[in-house]
């Protein structure tokens, strides 16, 4: 939240700069005039709260310098930013949309075996154009993909998190701005870092690690996730569970939970 006090816009000292790796901004305010109502801007402010495209720019830096050789007067020169990482406003809770947070990620094959062999009483596998049996070992990739989310936390919350760890959404998880049905989206785990903020509290930039895995049924426009395994018998994906008890083989979770809340910068 901007500071009251006698603080001047020095209108000259304003720089606006969009370009393809995002935006900028440069304002400068003195407090040598007695008459000046400004407030100036704190760590996290938005240059313009009312506008969607600079309500994403906030305040990253604040260089205080002296002027007007008074060492009483002081010059601030205010940087903003919404390059990934910067932060929302930390006193508007309203500010904690998880899709907002920024993320990185890739994509990749995960392999399963599948033993020609041991298929059936009879293999399933056969060469195209024969009825000779491949009875060898076959790879398959299954498709998955990787998001790690960055959040900056005032204390790490382990025991909660390890809770989580291993278990699949049981609700629809929203992130990078798409939708993952139930079931497809598993919480791998956290890397923390420590460092300071602009006040000297110790924070925490902690990375949330999730691998979605999505597959097509041959015969269904339908996504299979965590708890379907390919079937090397019918070429199908089909749900695992235990013959004992009927559970699945993942446990399952309401992951969105791990990102909401307010961050604290």
């Amino acid at each position: 939240m901007a500071t009251e006090g006698h603080y001047k816009e020095l209108v000259d000292g304003y720089e606006l700069i969009k370009s393809v790796n995002g935006i900028t901004c440069t304002r400068k305010f003195m407090d040598s005039d007695p008459d000046a109502t400004d407030s100036l801007p704190e760590i996290g402010d938005a240059l313009d709260a009312t506008d969607d495209v600079l309500s994403t720019v906030v305040v990253t830096q604040i260089r205080i310098t002296k002027h007007g050789n008074v060492p009483a007067n002081q010059l601030y020169v205010i940087s903003y930013s919404n390059t990934p990482g910067t932060s929302d406003n930390p006193d508007d809770p309203a500010n904690s949309d998880p899709d907002n947070l920024p993320i990185s990620g890739g994509l990749s094959g995960e392999a399963i075996n599948i033993d020609g062999e041991k298929t059936g009483v009879k293999a399933k596998w056969i060469w195209k154009g024969t009825t000779t049996e491949c009875d060898q070992q076959l790879f398959k990739k299954i498709v998955t993909a990787t998001f790690k989310v960055t959040r900056r936390l005032s204390a790490l919350q382990i025991g909660t998190w390890a809770e989580y760890a291993g278990k699949i959404n049981n609700a629809v998880f929203r992130i990078g701005g798409m939708n993952f049905g139930i079931g497809l989206v598993l919480f791998e785990g956290i890397e923390h870092e420590e460092y300071r903020n602009s006040k000297g509290e110790r924070r925490y930039k902690v990375g949330f690690t999730f691998t979605i895995k999505a597959q097509k049924q041959p015969d269904s426009s339908g996504y299979f996730g965590w708890n379907y395994n390919f079937d090397a018998v019918t070429g199908l994906f089909k749900e695992v569970v235990h013959k004992d008890t009927g559970k699945n083989l993942y446990e399952s979770a309401n992951l969105g939970l791990l990102l909401s809340g307010q961050e604290q910068p």
